[in-house]
């Protein structure tokens, strides 16, 4: 039931879009992820209407039935805000069409 969010935020955090679910299209839950395995994988958002700006690409794992995060630490074992990791940061220059 566990699987992978990825959330597209306002510089200030605000939630504005998501691409949510198993890797490779749901062909690959995590449960079915071996040991050590490296997965890449491009997801779109859909950004028509958003307004010129910065925003944050954010990513993390959390269970579908109880909708509930898994937590995500720092290498030195600090929490991470909200357990999901910032993995990039984007700047839209014209609003998007």
């Amino acid at each position: 039931g566990d699987t992978i969010f990825v959330h597209l935020l306002t510089e200030d955090g605000h939630y504005v879009a998501d691409c949510d679910g198993d890797s490779l299209g749901g062909m690959l839950p995590l449960s079915a992820w071996p040991p050590s395995i490296t997965v890449q994988e491009e997801r779109e958002f859909q950004l028509a209407g958003l307004p010129a700006g910065q925003y944050m690409v954010t990513v993390g794992i959390y269970n579908r039935e109880s909708g509930a995060r898994y937590r995500a630490l720092q290498p030195n074992g600090a929490p991470i805000y909200n357990d999901e990791f910032i993995i990039q940061r984007i700047t839209l220059s014209t609003p998007a069409a």
